[in-house]
């Protein structure tokens, strides 16, 4: 069963795994994904 998400949510569990096991700069990830770096950073460092 999915998960419900929030009408403004732009991203899902499966991008913030990506982010997790991403080994490229936050920069380009926040770019590639349009999320802010803070929140990329983040994310990255949630495991």
């Amino acid at each position: 069963m999915g998960q419900i998400r929030h009408g403004t949510a732009t991203t899902r569990h499966a991008v913030q795994e990506k982010i997790q096991n991403a080994e490229e700069s936050l920069a380009k990830l926040a770019s590639r994904y349009n999320i802010n770096p803070k929140t990329a950073h983040k994310w990255q460092h949630r495991r």
